[in-house]
């Protein structure tokens, strides 16, 4: 089974990632500054800063913008919550490996996470094929059915035309015309749902009286089988 990939990500994707990223890389500089002045306290920063790399990551499409979000970070923490404040010093202890920590973790993170959406999108497609190939089977078993009978009638009215009342050739007819018009109806809904994608087309439902649809499945029943039993039982709400 082949997946079709897109080369260029989607605008509203593109949008997505960035405002996920710009959210929790705002959250975790509110609450280093919160640590920061209410504690005095710097150790946590690093922390929060990491769990935003983290969480950028997971719910973000792609490598990108956890990498993104971690160099930002990295950058911020160094900047405004690390002595000397307002000034970038890349000398500190410990700097290139935190840095690199916060790398790590965006693109496990990012790995793991986009590892796990094409898993599921795999899995989705799979059970498409499968809707796909029941829908198939059920759909060539009801054409079949009006199909046999439009064979059928026509086939008795031209052998026994000669030999027919015009009451007879009129309801012969009738039938013929309406099988047509049933198996006009499924195709059509038939290419209707051939038409649906995802997230493209919006589905217009409508109530039904369920006493006219048990009442034409009776009748389309009893049409091919008129002498069996039928017994339906509609509940009264």
């Amino acid at each position: 089974m082949k997946i079709k990939r897109q080369g260029k990500m989607p605008k509203e994707d593109l949008m997505r990632n960035i405002v996920v990223t710009s959210v929790f890389l705002l959250l975790a500089t509110i609450c280093s500054t919160l640590f920061l002045f209410i504690g005095g306290n710097r150790t946590n920063v690093g922390i929060v800063f990491m769990l935003a790399v983290m969480l950028t990551a997971r719910y973000t499409d792609g490598y990108v913008p956890g990498i993104i979000a971690s160099v930002i970070g990295v950058i911020c923490v160094n900047y405004v919550f690390t002595y000397p404040f307002m000034e970038l010093d890349f000398t500190l202890d410990g700097y290139p490996v935190t840095f690199i920590a916060m790398l790590l973790i965006s693109g496990i993170t990012s790995t793991t996470t986009t590892h796990l959406k094409e898993q599921n999108h795999i899995l989705m497609e799979a059970e498409k094929e499968t809707m796909r190939a029941n829908l198939l089977r059920a759909v060539s078993h009801d054409l079949r059915t009006p199909l046999t009978g439009i064979i059928g009638a026509s086939s008795a009215y031209l052998e026994n035309r000669d030999h027919m009342s015009e009451t007879e050739k009129t309801a012969m007819v009738s039938n013929i015309n309406e099988d047509a018009n049933w198996l006009l109806n499924m195709v059509e809904n038939l290419l209707s749902v051939t038409r649906i994608r995802d997230s493209e087309t919006q589905v217009t439902k409508s109530s039904e009286p369920l006493e006219e649809v048990a009442s034409e499945a009776v009748q389309r029943f009893h049409k091919r089988l008129p002498d069996t039993v039928v017994h339906v039982t509609v509940p009264d709400e």
